[in-house]
């Protein structure tokens, strides 16, 4: 899966908060998670939006 969010904050404020912790704890042990932040760009015009992925195993 891929998700954009705006800047690395949003990442955290969404990691971090109590909504996505509720499918934390639906997903621990059933998933393996790897995440990448990786700035993303489109031409045109040029855009630092950062997009998360999410590969479940």
């Amino acid at each position: 899966m891929v998700f954009e969010f705006p800047t690395i904050d949003a990442i955290h404020r969404f990691w971090s908060s109590p909504e996505y912790a509720e499918v934390k704890k639906l997903r621990a042990g059933r998933a393996e998670v790897d995440l990448w932040s990786v700035p993303v760009s489109q031409t045109p015009p040029l855009d630092s939006r950062l997009a998360l992925a999410s590969i479940g195993r």
